[in-house]
């Protein structure tokens, strides 16, 4: 429940501190006393934007507060959820900053005001005037019927498997739409990739074969030079081979003589042995057999189709090309893959939507049974909130297709005069026909839901007397489950509330300004005959007064 709430610069009041009970507590004031301010301030704690034309002395923080009474079985997750410490009395700051900052505060520890706002829809229920609107919607009256049919967790979970399902179909859609386009260019892909499959590319072959080539290609060259170089081996009278033997002959003689040039001799020896070498090898090129034209021819060929290749494929080696070839058979192997995916996707999606077939049909099941029973209890709380004549109905249809919270199209019908068929709300209900079926509908799920306060904002719209009085009974009733608020203009609601709260306004020096005060018992009676007769009320208007606070 809402313990306290404190208010400082805040619109037209400069510091307040408001404590609340359990029970009913009326707020009541004069047009413009600063009701609707109290409303704002609070909002600003529930997670709503802030606007800082709200904050009465731009050179400081306005800082709202509120101070809540929880129950940790029901906050435990939400706490450990956002990595917050859980405290029986929690409290909610928000701080705003003429430069339009604001920052928000859970036991100290700073939040978004999107977590701001998951724990006050746990705590509080804010009905203001324009919510009764909300009646008509068809989410509100599907959220109705399944609190009241205790279905609410079943049913999100169906919504929750139901947006699996439509992603599962977006993205079924998605990869279908990449394979039709797969398709087109497969046929294309494989020809190239067959065609560097058939070529049997080896890495440094091109290199190699255009070596052999260039070879052939001067192959008379080739043959003139080593015949030149053999000549000059094996000149008769200037062959090196004969100088060579003529040099290391000599180099022997001086060795016998001066054992210092033996080292030189055994040098010139093992040069002599390896030119040697070197000339034989020479004289096997030179008797190598004739160029076969065949081989060539193939080897031109081979050469073409290899430069063809890295032409086409735009790149330069034939390692290039085996990379080529690599990237097209995984881009190959993906578009199997792919289809392995959409097979996968389509039996994902026909289990899901199997499954959500099966459970729209329990949940319509549900709706279905509860609806005789609703219908006849908000039937007969119509009736104590002054609206005996009018009539309520329930219109559930079921869909073809399942929808995101089942697969019925639901509508509240109702009649506020005998005679007249019900009809969709936004075309038959008053305003003050909406407040109070609203307030008998929340009246009807209350119990179906774990909100500790509720708050009635000028739920007493359109209506007086009589009418007031059944309307602040039923707020009085609700008050013995849950912590009531109501913000009233009428004495018949003010009087039934344990508490009664005053918004005044005050002059002072520097402006006007909002305040609030907790009425006693005679103030009591002073403000509700107020209320009844206006200024100055007479004796008849306060015993009227008294006779509706000890009612």
């Amino acid at each position: 429940m809402l313990a306290k709430l404190l208010v400082r610069n805040f619109a037209i009041i400069d510091a307040t501190e408001i404590h609340f009970s359990d029970g009913f507590t009326t707020i009541t004031g004069e047009t413009g006393a600063g009701k609707s301010i109290l409303l704002g301030a609070l909002s600003l704690i529930l997670g709503q934007r802030a606007d800082r034309s709200t904050i009465l002395n731009p050179e400081k923080k306005s800082i709202i507060e509120g101070v809540f009474r929880i129950e940790k079985d029901n906050f435990s997750f939400f706490f450990e959820n956002h990595d917050l410490d859980f405290e029986t009395e929690t409290i909610i700051r928000r701080e705003l900053k003429a430069d339009g900052k604001s920052r928000a505060f859970i036991n100290d520890t700073p939040v978004t005001l999107d977590i701001l706002k998951e724990f006050s829809s746990r705590v509080i229920d804010l009905h203001q005037q324009h919510e009764s609107l909300s009646l008509s919607s068809k989410g509100f009256q599907r959220n109705v019927i399944d609190l009241y049919a205790g279905i609410s967790e079943q049913v999100q979970q169906y919504h929750q498997q139901f947006k699996e399902y439509v992603a599962a179909q977006q993205e079924l859609a998605i990869k279908r739409e990449k394979e039709i386009q797969n398709r087109q260019e497969q046929d294309f892909l494989t020809f190239q990739m067959n065609e560097l499959e058939e070529a049997q590319i080896k890495t440094g072959e091109l290199e190699e074969l255009e070596e052999q080539l260039r070879s052939v290609q001067h192959y008379e060259d080739i043959q003139e030079g080593l015949e030149a170089v053999h000549q000059l081996f094996h000149n008769d009278e200037a062959g090196a081979i004969a100088a060579l033997r003529k040099i290391l002959s000599e180099i022997h003689k001086i060795s016998s003589v001066n054992k210092k040039f033996i080292p030189l001799g055994e040098r010139l020896n093992s040069a002599f042995i390896e030119i040697d070498d070197i000339q034989q090898e020479i004289a096997h090129f030179n008797h190598e057999e004739e160029i076969d034209e065949v081989a060539v021819e193939q080897m031109e060929s081979r050469v073409n189709l290899l430069n063809r290749l890295l032409q086409k494929h735009q790149v330069i080696t034939d390692e290039e090309l085996l990379e080529k070839q690599h990237q097209l058979s995984e881009q190959l192997s993906s578009f199997e893959s792919l289809n392995n995916e959409i097979k996968q996707l389509e039996k994902r999606t026909a289990e899901l939507l199997n499954k959500l077939r099966k459970e729209a049909d329990i949940i319509s099941k549900h709706r279905k049974k509860m609806k005789p029973e609703l219908e006849s209890e908000l039937q007969s709380l119509l009736v104590e909130v002054g609206m005996p004549k009018s009539v309520f109905e329930l219109s559930l249809k079921q869909e073809e297709n399942i929808q995101p919270y089942g697969k019925d199209s639901i509508e509240f019908l109702f009649s506020a005069n005998t005679g007249s068929a019900p009809k969709p709300l936004k075309q038959v209900a008053s305003g003050g026909e909406l407040s109070r079926l609203m307030l008998a509908i929340k009246s009807l799920i209350a119990d179906k839901t774990v909100l500790p306060t509720m708050i009635f904002d000028e739920i007493d719209t359109g209506i007086s007397g009589e009418v007031a009085m059944k309307v602040g009974a039923m707020l009085q009733k609700l008050s013995h489950r849950h912590q009531i608020i109501s913000i009233t203009h009428l004495p018949q609601i003010a009087a039934k509330g344990n508490r009664q709260l005053k918004v005044f306004k005050e002059e002072r020096e520097h402006g006007t300004r909002s305040q609030v005060k907790e009425l006693s018992t005679d103030e009591r009676v002073q403000e509700l005959a107020e209320m009844l007769s206006g200024a100055n009320p007479s004796a008849s208007a306060l015993k009227a007064a008294k006779e509706l606070v000890v009612n």
